[in-house]
């Protein structure tokens, strides 16, 4: 090994541990000092935990197991309690440092979870795949009572077809802390036509906007702290490679292909020809970008003349203290800059297209102003 840099060396040690004679584990977790363990061999229904303080120990003083009349699907920490999720139910484990009082109790005999691997934690929530979509179990006012509560309403046809065929998928997530992202990945188990898909959800004081990605494929997913307390994404896929995630302007060197669509206004008269005069688009890039802007009239018809996409090469990238070069940034460009563009073309409806195929920083789209004239109805 050839090199002029430190060669830096870890060292770790491995153990293995049984919890369940050879049965292998499908779940864990570590809870109020103790390892969790659940999915095992052929007792699907039990929730085994650890000696206090002793993660490699099932068997000794302190330790046991407790049993569900439905078939565990994932386990989490929520507060004081542990969450167990099962196909069919939900429920808690409490009082598991009392050996007289240690009890399950359920928080729904009506929700199932659909897979382990979708349950995180986001903003003091645990989200997880449902059959009618991704719920959340929050905590109450009342003291150790929980509510589930579903966020997926906006993109329900996506996720009733992720549910009616979850077998298919291998279901990964993660959440990204800084971003308050949910990130869930789906790819087709038959690794010979893979279906490479996901969702995330970016949680806004209102509630949870969605998009959908496409071309990741995801196997494993996870995250953790360097050294200097900073979090980092990680992501492997069945080539055998470990990508850095949400790193970088590309996809692994490919261009990324971005695409974000207004559904169709009509403004509140469908009946009354509108003739687009000008749009104001709210955007937020990290850095130079060049977005087009495609307009469709009365849903993309062929009877109706549909005008040109639109540039907008005069996106100004945010000049912020601190980190603005003189002579290179430009002076006074906002952070959320306003950009307005004067558009051709009327119909009864029409919606709005902004898309990128490129390696450009990213940006968002925070909200837009159209500008049109009544001119006529039908």
């Amino acid at each position: 090994m050839e090199g002029t840099g430190a060669l830096s060396t870890r060292t770790f040690f491995t153990e293995e541990i049984t919890v369940d004679g050879t049965n292998g584990v499908k779940y864990i977790t570590i809870h109020d000092h103790h390892l969790i363990a659940a999915g095992v061999g052929d007792n699907l229904n039990n929730v085994y935990y650890s000696v206090y303080n002793d993660p490699n120990n099932f068997t000794g003083t302190g330790a046991g197991s407790v049993q569900i009349s439905d078939k565990i699907q994932g386990i989490k920490g929520f507060r004081t309690d542990l969450i167990v999720f099962a196909e069919n139910s939900i429920h808690k484990l409490i009082n598991i440092n009392d050996a007289n009082n240690i009890r399950i109790d359920p928080i729904t005999e009506n929700v199932g979870c659909l897979s382990g691997y979708s349950i995180q934690e986001i903003a003091g929530d645990l989200i997880f795949l449902a059959p009618d979509g991704l719920r959340t179990v929050a905590g109450t006012s009342r003291i150790g009572d929980v509510e589930l509560g579903t966020v997926t309403k906006a993109i329900q046809p996506i996720i009733t077809e992720l549910a009616e065929n979850v077998n298919e998928y291998i279901i990964n997530s993660v959440v990204l802390r800084d971003k308050s992202q949910y990130r869930l990945f789906y790819s087709d188990t038959d690794l010979t036509n893979v279906s490479q898909k996901g969702i995330i959800g970016t949680l806004r004081p209102n509630g949870f906007e969605w998009s959908e990605t496409l071309g990741i494929e995801v196997t494993a997913i996870n995250s953790g702290f360097n050294n200097n307390g900073i979090e980092k994404f990680f992501h492997g896929d069945t080539d055998g490679y470990v990508y850095t995630h949400d790193f970088g302007d590309n996809f692994d060197g490919a261009a990324v292909d971005a695409r974000y669509q207004t559904p169709n206004y009509d403004y509140g008269d469908l009946g009354t020809l509108k003739t687009l005069h000008y749009i104001k688009l709210s955007i937020g890039p990290e850095n130079e970008v060049q977005p087009t802007l495609r307009v469709r009239f009365d849903y993309d018809s062929n009877e109706t003349p549909q005008p040109d996409d639109y540039i907008l090469d005069s996106v100004p990238a945010p000049s912020l203290f601190g980190s603005a070069l003189f002579g290179t940034a430009k002076f006074g460009a906002s952070e959320q800059p306003l950009v307005r563009l004067a558009l051709q073309g009327s119909g009864y409806s029409n919606s709005f297209r902004v898309l990128t195929n490129d390696t450009n920083a990213p940006y968002t789209i925070n909200g837009l102003y159209i500008d049109y004239i009544p001119s006529g109805r039908r």
